[in-house]
């Protein structure tokens, strides 16, 4: 092999080396783009574990959380764009038909989220107890291995709140569909832009690779 062929690899190792170190770090949860069959009907970003101001954050060992530890009722006041909205408690479908409309819950952990129990079970899978899923739909359990695109999950974060509900308790709860959509088409752009930029750089490594090679055999 001659110096042309060797500076050709060295080249292509160069050029592939950012775009593939990228995707391991800054492009965290970019490259994972399976089949999540994402659905939005209408039209942060963070989830927050409750709209209540000060209260602590989920500890690391959060499975107790998930269990529910007496018969106390609380209430959730779900706060939508609109009404009148359907939204979905612990699974279940809610028609919210006002603003001011209280949901009684048993106390312990629950979700409200826009979106159906199956897209909130593969947006959560890794941070929620299987025990929780088993309760309120045992069927999701063949879905543990399915796939959810980076920009699917994280519309679905948005579009999901969790709470932890005392005896007594009325929480409020914003679920908004106009935040759902725009993180959706930011991270869908991100990942878009991403699977472009990586190409064209794989794309530019495999000519220069080409032209060292034609050049050596003329």
């Amino acid at each position: 092999m001659d110096w042309r062929k060797t500076v050709a690899l060295i080249l292509s190792g160069l050029l592939l080396a950012p775009p593939v170190q990228a995707a391991g770090d800054g492009g965290a949860g970019i490259i994972d783009e399976g089949g999540g069959e994402f659905r939005i009907e209408v039209p942060v970003t963070i989830p927050q574990d409750t709209v209540r101001q000060g209260q602590p954050r989920i500890p690391a060992d959060r499975s107790g959380l998930f269990e529910e530890s007496g018969a106390g009722i609380g209430y959730l006041v779900v706060q939508p764009d609109a009404v009148p909205d359907s939204i979905f408690l612990d699974g279940r479908r809610v028609l919210i038909d006002r603003q001011d409309k209280l949901l009684a819950v048993q106390q312990g952990r629950h979700y409200l989220s826009l979106f159906d129990v199956r897209d909130v079970y593969l947006a959560f899978r890794d941070e929620t107890p299987s025990v929780f899923w088993q309760r309120i739909a045992p069927g999701l359990q063949v879905d543990r291995y399915a796939l959810m695109s980076s920009y699917e999950r994280e519309a679905v974060r948005t579009g999901t709140k969790w709470v932890s509900v005392l005896p007594e308790d009325t929480i409020a709860v914003r679920l908004s569909r106009q935040e759902v959509a725009q993180t959706y088409r930011r991270h869908a752009g991100t990942a878009a832009l991403t699977f472009f930029s990586v190409t064209a750089v794989i794309a530019a490594a495999m000519i220069g690779s080409v032209m060292f090679i034609t050049m050596d055999g003329e």
